[in-house]
């Protein structure tokens, strides 16, 4: 028995393999006796008794390695036992299963062994979560409360010592399953589902297994927080009487839909060059049609990216509503399936594009068609607000589901802009992977779904669904749980982008009562443990950038005032402490949280978060407040500020964040950026002058530094900087200019600045490099730099020069305006 059991059952992850073999050997002993008495009644009457009519699917006969070769299947014995894996179904007849006592003893372990165990197994498994068939076909085992007893002879006597409401009612810890023959009950349908019959509404969800007339593949609304329910329907695992023609019926189902795979394949082939016609959309329109009543089934298989690129080519209203009719009853397969949630998404975008005028639509004449289609459309993306908010907490479980979740948002919001935009570039990539696969990367055609919309206001219905989702997030218990998590977080980043600008006191509201929640935990800093959690602090960050001034304060003081310290040296809650710069909108509040970070700049500094000097910087020039109070911490975090003549090291303090009397000049992204936003100060005087006073070979490593030649062009693209002082730098450049000119980095920077020159500093430039014309001119980049900038007509005829300088000029302002 060793032998029969391993190859055939170590796929089936049992609770207790050790019961399983005490059932196969006392089987086998019971078939053996059998045999010695020679008796075939017993054993067909064993078999019968149970109910070896469909004895297991194709998927199982797989998962068991029931191959032809190794159970000596023979016809005469089995009539209705189909002899290949790949069959529909596996049909082992009880009466003519078994003609003899004698015959093959090895058929006869193992039919009599999986009609026993299976039948036994599942009048056990009266709970769905112990026992279900997934997408995939297979078999699995959930792990719940009851414990199997392997020392019982037989099921009942387990059944019997486990108490019924253990037995029925027990659920493990929810998820969402994405399986799509799950099973259920106590289920309600959305109200005013406009295009859902009654007789949907009332029947239970199909999964696809009982009769045509029926099946409708409905997925119902639950009642409960998760997808799954803990009742299991009454007729599971029951046998139907018709169930050879329904089998046959998938059958030929199965090959339309291979039929239509490979039709669509040939269709994405020849794409390419379809797009280019005339008839393109006529084209995609016929060859969307073709899916009718297999949308969805399409939209699952591996080429569900080239349905969403024909959608996206599609302008016929009639498709869309095709495609949506059959997503909507199915919304948790295509709110959770990973192939299917991105056309989901694209649906979502495709109704609110054909929503933009809703409200001149809504009150036009009753026979306008566009009025039938924005009232669809609006229906259609308020049902599946619906359905979300309803299975909110699951949906919150399933990473698919929460991509829907922000589409569905964004839908309601009426803003698709990259504000509340948080694809991940892996989404994108993949993308344009596929689009150009199959239109060529030569292709610069974008789809009309992808442009974003920003409605100028939205219907009153999407409102209170919004307010019904946020409300639905604050009655979670545990939110922790889903903050912490990257996909639900975004979640919340999306709807807390959408209420500040739908819903501003809503969104108040809600930042107050979350607030209250997620920073209730504190660790032992007294920080608030959100603070310190990646995925949390984008959320807090969205947060701060969602709350207005009032809320700005009271974030402040209850939260970060007091663990300010603590923050900007973590290597996460110094992001905190950077956004919050970069949102503060009250001049009061700026003020207070300047005063109180700046005598922290020397542990700043010391940290390495340089960030934290940008924000601020940034912060300074939006409000135009607080400049010169920051420029008194900056040079004193340097050492700089006393006495005087140090401050002309400043900009070379800055660039690399070191202390005072460095030998050599050193450049990091941080410094150059400090640097660029203090040029931008009503009166940067003090980097303005130690921009001047530095030496030509520092200009030159400035210049050609591919982070420092930022700072050059900030300097003369600054209305703060003075004209004289743009002059002496460009006198300050003449020792190096053949250098820079030289250089690859240098040459570009050059090309930038004289673009930003007034038409005098260019002629002073320009004779400055007419004076080394020949050493430059020997240099492949500064030879381009050059004839660039017409140096050769400058020597010859200068007035001729000039007009061609100011044509430029007056066409570079007029594309800048």
């Amino acid at each position: 028995m060793a032998s029969l059991l391993n190859p055939r059952f170590k796929n089936l992850h049992f609770q207790d393999k050790a019961l399983l073999s005490t059932w196969i050997k006392k089987l086998n002993n019971k078939i053996r006796e059998e045999d010695e008495s020679s008796d075939s009644d017993g054993a067909k009457t064993l078999l019968d008794n149970r109910s070896m009519i469909h004895l297991c699917s194709s998927k199982l006969a797989k998962r068991l390695q029931l191959q032809k070769e190794n159970v000596n299947l023979s016809v005469s014995c089995l009539s209705g036992l189909s002899t290949t894996v790949k069959s529909a179904t596996l049909l082992v007849s009880s009466k003519s299963c078994i003609c003899s006592v004698k015959t093959n003893l090895k058929l006869l372990e193992c039919t009599a062994v999986v009609a026993f165990f299976l039948n036994r197994f599942i009048d056990m498994m009266e709970d769905q979560k112990h026992f279900y068939e997934d997408r995939k076909g297979r078999f699995n085992f959930k792990k719940g409360k009851r414990k199997f007893e392997t020392e019982c002879d037989d099921f009942e006597q387990i059944v019997d010592r486990t108490p019924v409401k253990q037995r029925k009612t027990y659920r493990g810890k929810p998820h969402p399953h994405e399986g799509k023959n799950r099973v259920s009950s106590n289920v309600k349908d959305t109200e005013n589902y406009s295009y859902s019959s009654e007789k949907h509404r009332n029947m239970r969800y199909s999964d696809n297994k009982t009769d045509a007339s029926q099946n409708h593949g409905n997925m119902r609304y639950y009642n409960k927080k998760s997808y799954s329910s803990n009742k299991i329907r009454d007729n599971a695992f029951q046998h139907d009487k018709h169930k050879n023609t329904i089998a046959f019926d998938k059958e030929e189902k199965d090959e339309n839909l291979s039929e239509l795979m490979l039709y669509y394949e040939k269709i994405l082939k020849t794409f390419k060059d379809s797009v280019s016609n005339e008839d393109a959309e006529i084209f995609v329109s016929n060859v969307l049609r073709e899916s009718k009543g297999y949308e969805v089934k399409l939209s699952a298989q591996n080429l569900s990216r080239g349905i969403e690129l024909l959608l996206s080519y599609n302008k016929d209203p009639a498709v869309f509503r095709q495609f949506m009719d059959a997503f909507a009853l199915e919304k948790e397969e295509v709110c959770t399936n990973a192939a299917i949630s991105h056309i989901t998404q694209l649906l979502l975008n495709i109704a609110l594009q054909n929503i933009q005028n809703w409200s001149s639509a809504l009150e036009s004449a009753e026979d306008n068609p566009d009025k039938e289609n924005v009232s669809y459309f609006m229906s259609w993306i308020s049902d599946f607000g619906e359905f979300i908010i309803k299975n909110f907490e699951s949906c919150l479980q399933n990473p698919y589901a929460c991509h829907v979740a922000c589409s569905e948002i964004r839908a309601l919001g009426g803003d698709t802009s990259s504000y509340t935009d948080f694809t991940s570039k892996n989404s994108v990539n993949q993308k344009k992977h596929f689009r150009n696969e199959y239109l060529g990367e030569e292709s610069s055609k974008t789809d009309q779904y992808s442009v974003p919309v920003v409605l100028e206001d939205v219907p009153k219905l999407f409102t209170s669904l919004l307010k019904k989702i946020y409300k639905a997030f604050l009655n979670i218990e545990d939110i922790m749980v889903y903050v912490t998590n990257s996909s639900s977080a975004v979640v919340i980043e999306t709807l807390l982008c959408i209420l500040k600008k739908r819903l501003p006191k809503g969104c108040k509201r809600f930042i107050s009562s979350f607030a209250t929640k997620m920073f209730s935990d504190r660790s032992h800093n007294n920080i608030p443990k959100p603070f310190l959690h990646r995925n949390c602090s984008f959320v807090v960050e969205k947060m701060f950038a969602a709350a207005d001034e009032e809320l700005q304060l009271s974030l402040w003081n209850d939260y970060i005032a007091d663990s300010l310290e603590s923050l900007v040296t973590h290597s996460i809650g110094n992001y905190i402490i950077q956004r919050l710069f970069d949102v503060v909108e009250s001049k009061e509040q700026f003020e207070l949280m300047n005063q109180k970070i700046g005598s922290m700049f020397e542990i700043v500094r010391n940290s390495g978060h340089y960030g934290i000097f940008i924000s601020i910087a940034g912060a300074c020039n939006r409000l135009k407040v607080q400049q010169n109070q920051f420029m008194k911490f900056i040079m004193q975090c340097h050492q700089c500020a006393d006495p005087v003549e140090k401050q002309i090291q400043l900009v070379p303090c800055l660039l690399d964040f070191k202390v005072c009397n460095q030998p050599e000049i050193s450049i990091c992204i941080q410094g150059s950026l400090l640097v660029q936003a203090i040029l931008k100060f009503q009166k940067p005087i003090k980097v303005v002058n130690s921009i001047l006073n530095m030496k030509p070979q520092d200009l030159a490593f400035l210049a050609s530094h591919v982070h420092g030649c930022h700072v050059l062009n900030a300097f003369f693209g600054s209305n703060s900087v003075g004209e004289k002082s743009k002059g002496q730098l460009i006198q300050s450049l003449k020792p190096c200019i053949i250098d820079i000119a030289s250089d690859y980095n240098g040459s570009l920077t050059l090309a930038r600045i004289w673009m930003l020159l007034s038409q005098k500093q260019k002629e002073v430039m320009a004779n400055i490099l007419a004076q080394v014309e020949e050493r430059v001119n020997a240099n492949r980049n500064g030879s381009v730099l050059l004839k660039k900038f017409k140096i050769f007509l400058f020597k010859k005829n200068v007035e001729k020069w000039r007009e061609i300088q100011k044509d430029f000029s007056c066409t570079n302002t007029k594309k800048k305006s």
